[in-house]
């Protein structure tokens, strides 16, 4: 979150290095927030469920995403793009920070198998 703040940051001042260096930083912190986030759901959430969990996660994003992409359309037209870059390096600095604060390591999820094991079938005679 942290280099994705960067990234933005980077955007608010116009200029062609510094917007290279801001595709880059956003280019970097994105996946590393993808993952962050995937590897959290798999280390929280029972074997059983991770393929649920995973499918809820995917729901609960694209709607806020899609009206986000709706809104971010409509405030380019009103707000100078440089507040706007502001404003979201200012949110993802306070979630890095919160995300900084609050981090403990957990054990992994019982790794019991979901699924009752599997007779053998009996031997052909």
């Amino acid at each position: 979150m942290a280099v994705l703040a960067a990234g933005a940051l980077a955007m608010v001042r116009p200029g062609l290095v510094l917007a290279f260096v801001g595709i880059m930083l956003i280019g970097l912190g994105l996946p590393m927030s993808m993952v962050g986030t995937m590897t959290l759901i798999q280390r929280r959430t029972p074997p059983n469920l991770v393929g649920r969990v995973s499918a809820a996660l995917d729901a609960l994003a694209s709607g806020p995403q899609a009206v986000a992409i709706g809104a971010g359309a409509l405030l380019v037209g009103l707000v100078d793009y440089r507040l706007l870059y502001g404003a979201i390096a200012a949110v993802l600095l306070v979630a890095a920070g919160y995300l900084l604060t609050g981090r403990r390591l957990t054990a992994p999820a019982d790794a019991t198998p979901a699924a009752e094991p599997v007779e053998a079938a009996p031997a052909p005679r």
